[in-house]
């Protein structure tokens, strides 16, 4: 079944009305005359997961000084779903017609498949951030329960995770994660074992090294990957601007529940999970964190 087949008719019809109105918008925002130099790439493909600091990235894509050095607007094609949401698994995402050209897709959430179905241009870049599926696990249940803005299907999970103790939430969400394709989802990005050729112009990073001591540098090896040029400084603003101790009012690690920069942190899981949430996820995620080096075993 494809996208146009799986699509309902009312949303079809919904999107064609919006798109005018988006394109608009852009323009608006990022006019051509702002542009000092030209990206030479088509399209950058922005692919995730959920809680992988997607909504960071996208607005460092956003910002009107990075479309000033490469001339791609963002588009984000959820914003055309009534919901403001792709409501398909992340396993059934797939994609027949390509993205608009000219444009950084952000974010990207779908298994490594469903990005093979979409039609690329001969020059584009990809990038795909992923996380601990455990740590996905504990921010899922927060942003779920405090901070994510609620429509119909949050605030139905919103209700359900309220009558829970902390550790049945957890196991509710674990199921649901699931259910979602995000457990399958992580693991089809993973590197092929002992390839150490890259056929694709893909870039793989880890949100625990993007967050850590090495964010300078691995922000700098994402815009050179994406053949972004930034003039001497921008970076350093980017990284000052979109800090989150500047986004949050708090320092990482400092926690606000109810805040959608709860805490920014790895290894958050650690003193969360019990061992029957450990039992049940090791059969779901156990080969994939080995295969991300986010463990060397099946003992944690």
């Amino acid at each position: 079944m494809n996208l146009k087949q799986q699509v309902p008719r009312p949303v079809k019809r919904w999107i064609r009305r919006q798109k005018p109105l988006f394109w608009f918008e852009q323009r608006r925002k990022y006019p051509p005359g702002r542009v000092q130099q030209h990206a030479p790439i088509t399209n950058l493909y922005h692919c995730t997961i959920h809680k992988a600091a997607s909504q960071w990235l996208r607005a460092i894509f956003s910002d009107p000084r990075v479309f000033a050095h490469c001339g791609l607007r963002p588009y984000t094609y959820q914003r055309f779903w009534p919901s403001g949401h792709d409501e398909r698994p992340l396993t059934a995402r797939t994609f027949h017609k390509p993205f608009p050209a000219g444009t950084i897709l952000t974010p990207l959430y779908l298994d490594y498949a469903s990005y093979r179905t979409i039609p690329k241009p001969a020059a584009y870049r990809t990038l795909y951030v992923v996380r601990d599926p455990r740590d996905i696990l504990v921010s899922w249940y927060y942003s779920q329960l405090h901070s994510h803005p609620t429509t119909g299907k949050t605030q139905a999970t919103r209700d359900k995770l309220a009558g829970l103790s902390f550790e049945d939430g957890l196991s509710y969400g674990i199921e649901h994660l699931h259910q979602l394709g995000t457990f399958a989802a992580i693991d089809s990005w993973a590197p092929p074992a002992g390839d150490t050729t890259n056929p694709e112009p893909i870039l793989r990073l880890r949100y625990r090294d993007l967050i850590g001591p090495q964010k300078p540098q691995l922000l700098q090896e994402i815009f050179d990957h994406s053949q972004i040029s930034l003039p001497p400084g921008l970076l350093d603003d980017l990284l000052h601007d979109y800090s989150f101790s500047r986004l949050s009012g708090r320092q990482r690690g400092q926690e606000n529940i109810q805040s959608h920069y709860r805490k920014g942190v790895a290894d958050d899981w650690r003193d969360k999970l019990t061992a029957a949430h450990k039992a049940r996820l090791k059969p779901l995620i156990g080969q994939t964190l080995i295969k991300w080096q986010f463990e060397t075993s099946l003992d944690w």
